[in-house]
């Protein structure tokens, strides 16, 4: 729903920020065991579908980029999944404002000079929110939050218990098969000792939790 946004950033992005504007290098690691990379062919149906393997860029056409966004229904499925599993187990009923329909629509409709004015994103959001809320907030443009970065603070009490754990996915024949090893044991060795709060943001904290999520996976499988 970035509006103008689609139809700027290609063209203003260049002239602007030259620099920037060549593709970034992807640099989180591959976790894929590279022979099971091999043998099914994953990357080349990566690439197939439009996902870059080795960069981060979503290409020129970010116009195109939005409308794979509401065609394809994997992201809608998950996020629909997650829901339902929390209602149901634990009474949850999971609201999304910004992901209601009414609003969506009503976003698409509004003109695109709307979203982006005088060299201001999210001009709409920015004036409707005028004297609601601080300037120095309302016209932010340099510091962005992140969302769930405090695992690490709920982590810490049970670190040693939490390693013991990931230290054993090093030695599992079974996830050897899908994962590389290499990438595995080097991020361990990374964040095994403290439980550090920057670790939230890091890849190779990242590779050990999605590590143990396909563990866990295979290991409900079984």
């Amino acid at each position: 729903m970035g509006g103008n946004r689609f139809r700027l950033l290609p063209t203003l992005g260049k002239i602007a920020f030259p620099k920037f504007n060549k593709e970034i290098p992807h640099k989180f690691p591959q976790i894929v065991n590279q022979d099971l990379a091999k043998k099914t062919g994953v990357y080349e149906k990566l690439e197939h579908y439009g996902v870059k393997i080795e960069s981060s860029s979503f290409g020129n056409d970010l116009y195109e980029a939005r409308k794979r966004h509401f065609e394809e229904v994997f992201s809608w499925n998950a996020t629909g999944t997650l829901g339902t599993k929390l209602s149901l187990k634990y009474s949850l009923w999971k609201r999304d404002p910004t992901n209601d329909i009414r609003v969506i629509r009503f976003c698409l409709s509004l003109p695109e000079e709307q979203y982006v004015q005088n060299g201001m994103d999210r001009a709409l959001i920015r004036r409707s929110t005028r004297n609601y809320l601080p300037d120095y907030v309302r016209l932010n443009q340099k510091i962005r939050g992140a969302q769930g970065v405090d695992y690490i603070h709920r982590l810490a009490p049970d670190w040693k218990r939490f390693m013991s754990i990931v230290q054993k996915l090093a030695h599992d024949e079974v996830l050897s098969n899908l994962i590389d090893m290499d990438v595995l044991k080097k991020a361990i060795t990374k964040i095994e000792k403290d439980p550090k709060p920057e670790y939230s943001l890091d890849p190779d904290f990242w590779i050990i939790i999605r590590s143990l999520i396909i563990h866990q996976f295979i290991k409900s499988l079984a």
